[in-house]
């Protein structure tokens, strides 16, 4: 059949792993590489979202002072997390309560951490805890050095959404001329990264179709359309 081949005999796919494997190697990796140095936490569709607009326009976006990088990394916040230090040379137990009667479920070692589940002192002096191995109980406050520790992550569920459209939306130039079809492609993009939905044939849609504001500089062109 027609266009069963392509240049030089490739075949469908043959094509295919080319284009995913160019794909992968240069645009996966760096996207991968900025969310990892950046401790930013992604979904699958925000990292679709983000690959495709990362193979339209380059990686260079990514290593450039810009507004949706920076967007991207405001969404950054802290979480505060409380340890605890056994000081007690004998260790301490781990309790399934706070009632010392009941046989403890287990014991935590002189030097070893557990994290504070609860800043609330349970009857005045017991920590809900959880120790290394994930168990969960209750420990003595009094055999207990606490630390804490400011612990921060970037959570693109957190992203300023409005903010985000904004400079999103800005990137539909080429030569500097707006074209519609570039602006479909980011409001397409934009629809996987908030709502997880994947366009097959964007160059059916029209403007009523995307819920995103149109930015001036291209409306009288797309008035029609």
């Amino acid at each position: 059949m027609p266009y069963d081949l392509f240049y030089d005999n490739i075949s469908k796919e043959e094509g295919n792993l080319i284009f995913l494997k160019g794909l992968n190697d240069k645009f996966s990796k760096p996207l991968n590489k900025f969310l990892m140095d950046n401790k930013i936490k992604c979904g699958q569709n925000q990292f679709d979202a983000l690959l495709s607009f990362t193979y339209n326009l380059g990686i260079g976006w990514l290593s450039s002072e810009n507004k949706i990088k920076t967007t991207i990394l405001d969404s950054r916040i802290i979480n505060k997390v409380i340890f605890g230090k056994v000081k007690s040379s004998n260790g301490i137990y781990l309790r399934k309560t706070t009632d010392v009667n009941l046989k403890p479920i287990g014991r935590v070692r002189y030097g070893d951490t557990v994290t504070i589940l609860s800043e609330e002192k349970e009857n005045g002096k017991w920590y809900k805890v959880s120790t290394a191995s994930g168990k969960i109980g209750f420990c003595c406050k009094d055999y207990l050095d606490l630390k804490s520790v400011n612990n921060s992550e970037i959570d693109l569920d957190k992203i300023d959404k409005n903010e985000f459209i904004n400079y999103f939306s800005k990137y539909h130039h080429a030569g500097g001329e707006c074209y519609w079809g570039l602006l479909k492609r980011r409001f397409s993009e934009l629809d996987i990264f908030f709502d997880g939905k994947y366009a097959k044939d964007i160059g059916q849609y029209k403007v009523s179709d995307f819920k995103y504001e149109v930015p001036e500089c291209i409306k009288n062109k797309i008035l029609n359309k």
